[in-house]
């Protein structure tokens, strides 16, 4: 009689935990570049902006309010900081409304462009008075000048893009710096909007 040796098959199982753990160290490995380049910010301002309301009193202040002081408050508050999502083209845009009037903030390769106009989809909505705007242009603390307009209710930041595109944008430590919070009240407030 003759007898039949089976040669075991060799097992697929080290080939499929390879792959597997190859894959998570993978997708872990582009989760941290997605979080380092959305989390970097340049050193400086590319254009340094000059305060317009150098030495003036509020009242002058208020007087020669123009474009130069929201140009000035989106460089102080670290406008410049923002970048575009890793592969886009999409530029972080501000729109900011002053007794009515409105301005948008477009950060195009670190430097701020503000200009007098409407757009549809910004990505924050800053709404602020003449007069608080000039107080904080004027004023020594800037930062502390806004933060103070904002717990009194006088100026308010409204979050209206997506919580990963304004984290891919560069927005996280500019809005905690402004509002002294995290995005994560904001964040359950646009989800819950839908």
């Amino acid at each position: 009689m003759r007898r039949f040796e089976f040669e075991p098959k060799p097992s697929k199982k080290p080939i499929v935990i390879t792959l597997i753990i190859s894959s998570l160290l993978l997708l872990i490995l582009v989760f941290l570049l997605f979080y380092f380049y959305s989390t970097a910010a340049p050193s400086k301002a590319i254009k340094e902006v000059e305060n317009p309301a150098l030495g003036e009193t509020l009242e002058n202040a208020l007087g020669n309010f123009d474009i130069s002081y929201v140009d000035y408050l989106v460089s102080e508050f670290g406008g410049w900081k923002l970048h575009n999502p890793p592969l886009s083209s999409d530029t972080p845009k501000i729109k900011i409304i002053v007794d009515g009037e409105v301005f948008v903030s477009e950060v195009i390769n670190g430097e701020i462009i503000t200009e007098k106009r409407d757009i549809e989809n910004p990505d924050i909505i800053l709404t602020i008075t003449k007069e608080d705007i000039s107080k904080a242009v004027v004023s020594s603390n800037l930062m502390e000048s806004l933060r103070k307009s904002i717990d009194e209710g006088n100026s308010n930041i409204e979050l209206k893009a997506s919580y990963t595109k304004l984290f891919s944008k560069g927005y996280l430590n500019i809005y905690k710096d402004v509002t002294g919070e995290g995005f994560t009240g904001s964040v359950i407030k646009i989800f819950s909007q839908g």
